[in-house]
This record gives C-alpha cells, sequence and structure tokens, in this order.
C-alpha cells in the first residue's frame, strides 16, 4: 500500500474555522440559551404583539362594525368565540403536520402569508357571515403559528 508523500490535508481547513469550532466546543448550555434568547424572543415578541393588536383592535372596533355590516352583537360574539375554538382546535394537529413537513420553515411562511392576507381580506367584509367566515379561517391559521 502506497503513502501519501505529502503530509499535508486533503482538505484544507481556514484557522478560523478551526478557531470557530474549538469555541463551540467550550460553550456552556447557559451562554447557548442566551444566544438562542436574543436571536428568537424580539421576532417572537413583534409577532405576539401583532397577533394582540388584531384581536384588541377588533374588540375596539364593535361599534363600527355594528353600523358598517349591521352586525348584532351577537354575531360579533359568535366570530370571537369561533375564532378562540379554531384557534384551540387546529393547534396539535397544526403541530403534526408541522413536525411530519420535511420543510417547517416553508409551512410556517405559509400559515404566516395565509394569516396576512385573512387580514387583510377583513376590510373586504359586507357582512356578519363574512367577519364569521375570515375569523375562522385566521384561527385556524394562527394556530400553526402560535402552537401552544
Amino acid at each position: 500500500m502506497a503513502t501519501p508523500t505529502s503530509t499535508t490535508p486533503i482538505i484544507s481547513r481556514s484557522s478560523s474555522y478551526i478557531e470557530n469550532n474549538e469555541n463551540n466546543r467550550n460553550t456552556t448550555p447557559k451562554q447557548i440559551n442566551r444566544k438562542l434568547d436574543t436571536h428568537l424572543l424580539p421576532p417572537l415578541l413583534l409577532a405576539y404583539i401583532a397577533t394582540f393588536l388584531d384581536r384588541a383592535n377588533l374588540s375596539a372596533s364593535l361599534t363600527s362594525l355594528e353600523h358598517s355590516l349591521a352586525i348584532t352583537q351577537q354575531q360579533y360574539a359568535l366570530a370571537t368565540t369561533l375564532f378562540t375554538i379554531a384557534l384551540s382546535a387546529f393547534e396539535i394537529p397544526s403541530n403534526i403536520i408541522l413536525k411530519a413537513s420535511g420543510k417547517p420553515a416553508t409551512y410556517l411562511a405559509i400559515l404566516t402569508g395565509a394569516c396576512g392576507a385573512l387580514s387583510i381580506a377583513e376590510v373586504f367584509v359586507v357582512n356578519a357571515a363574512g367577519l364569521i367566515a375570515v375569523r375562522t379561517i385566521l384561527g385556524i391559521c394562527e394556530a400553526g403559528i402560535f402552537p401552544g
């Protein structure tokens, strides 16, 4: 069996790559958690604030909905109740789909786009049935984005 004549490795690695690898081996779980917190929490906080504003905005606009859509308080309560039921009922199936899908980032991007489109579609609602339908479908989409 022939031995290689050169002592250089087949794949050369830069010193910064090796230094980064050595630094990553010495990181503690506390440092990893801090890095995850600083990278994940700000976008999640913004998403939760947007969701809260969406829900609060609908309840604040009840008086204008009563006039423009000729909606009663019972129909408004039905729309918010079906939104909450859909949100609760579809959290587990959405988590199963998320785990089974090969590309969770694509799945979440589709759901986020659908939530945005449905939020925009609420502007074009002309009656109580449309509001109930849009809010129910929005609950289904938000269940995938904000799993519980």
